[in-house]
């Protein structure tokens, strides 16, 4: 609620902020038996699955479903607790907890396969499941203080071990590299661009190649977070064929956009940001969903275009408004007469690096 008031509403959060808040209510009143809260407890999991299988279908496998697999283990710890001490009770909370970890590094593995390489963070959930299907064998331990700070100080040694180990990189875990060229064909200017540094300090070098001081700056709206910008020489690069038109009067007014590749770029990335909402967007003539928020960069990517036009039409909304459109083409590619320097070992290249990034830019208004 309080975010739908600072102006960032969003319909799910609210919907489960809002039953959160009236289950905490119901809770208040008479009191239940143990056996009534573990059946809610375990119902509430179940339902909370079915909706998110529901609503994000490739993602509630990964993280709520496995839960279930906790419910024998917290049944024994709380209808028969001396039980869990003994070999057949350990035997019910290992097979879960087994079963759960060897699930949660499947998935942590795939997710971090897909998007760990700028988020490594995407892994954090996977660890907290793995950790919670562990305590319940904790809980039945006899020496639970002892237990507990081995746990932190093992805990404490991974991490402490990841960090020395992780400052140089080997043949297994790599260390990834970007610098790319990107050139605004509106604004006259060029630069080379990364990412990230290199602790070989390839990275700097190669921003630096024309004689540039690599700056951490914002390069919203094309790329989020902020990347090491050098400048660079000019190159003979085409802008982008991006054209703007507003056509009609009152309600059969229209915007059209027609953006091209001229470089032979792999794909195109559009940006639009409207000073008004717009609703009724159409891609080559076939209906899109959504609507253009005010004041929001919007953006559509086009793999593989080649050199077809990709037009977008949408109506106007409201007696005025405006229309900001930057729109960048990637090719596979440095200019003509750039080289980069060999990698050190044990580094390779990734998302934008070798590529070659050329901008343009458009606003119209009515």
């Amino acid at each position: 609620m309080l975010a739908a008031l600072l102006g960032s509403f969003s319909l799910v959060p609210l919907v489960l902020g809002v039953a959160a808040a009236l289950l905490a209510l119901a809770s208040l009143g008479r009191r239940v038996a143990l056996t009534g809260w573990f059946t809610g407890a375990v119902a509430l999991v179940g339902l909370f699955a079915l909706l998110l299988q529901i609503m994000l279908p490739n993602g509630a496998h990964a993280l709520v479903w496995p839960l279930l697999l906790l419910a024998p283990a917290l049944a024994l710890l709380l209808f028969a607790p001396k039980s869990a001490k003994r070999p057949a009770g350990l035997v019910v909370m290992v097979l879960p907890a087994a079963l759960l970890a060897g699930l949660m590094a499947r998935s942590g593995y795939d997710f971090f396969v897909l998007i760990g390489a700028t988020l490594p963070a995407v892994i954090a959930p996977f660890i907290l499941l793995i950790l919670l299907a562990l305590v319940p064998l904790i809980w039945s331990s006899r020496n639970l203080p002892r237990l507990g700070l081995l746990c932190v100080a093992a805990g404490l040694a991974i991490c402490i071990a990841a960090g020395i180990k992780g400052r140089t990189p080997t043949a297994d875990s790599p260390e990834m590299v970007e610098a790319f060229y990107l050139v605004d064909t509106d604004k006259g200017s060029a630069n080379w661009v990364s990412g990230k540094l290199d602790s070989a300090g390839w990275v700097k070098a190669a921003l630096a190649q024309d004689g540039g001081t690599a700056t951490l700056q914002s390069l919203a709206p094309l790329f989020k977070g902020d990347h090491w910008v050098a400048r660079a020489k000019p190159a003979a690069l085409v802008r982008p064929g991006l054209a703007l038109a507003v056509a009609g009067d009152g309600k059969e007014r229209q915007i059209s956009l027609s953006a091209t590749n001229t470089n032979g770029g792999r794909y195109m990335r559009i940006f639009l940001k409207p000073s008004v909402d717009l609703a009724g967007l159409k891609l080559m003539d076939q209906s899109l969903p959504g609507t253009l928020k005010a004041g929001d960069w919007s953006q559509f990517t086009f793999h593989a275009s080649g050199t077809e036009a990709v037009r977008l039409t949408m109506p106007t909304a409201g007696p005025s408004g405006q229309l900001e459109v930057e729109m960048m083409e990637v090719r596979d590619s440095w200019p003509e007469g750039r080289t980069a320097a060999p990698l050190p070992p044990n580094v390779i290249p990734y998302r934008r690096a070798g590529n070659s990034v050329i901008v343009a830019r458009a606003a119209v208004k009515w």
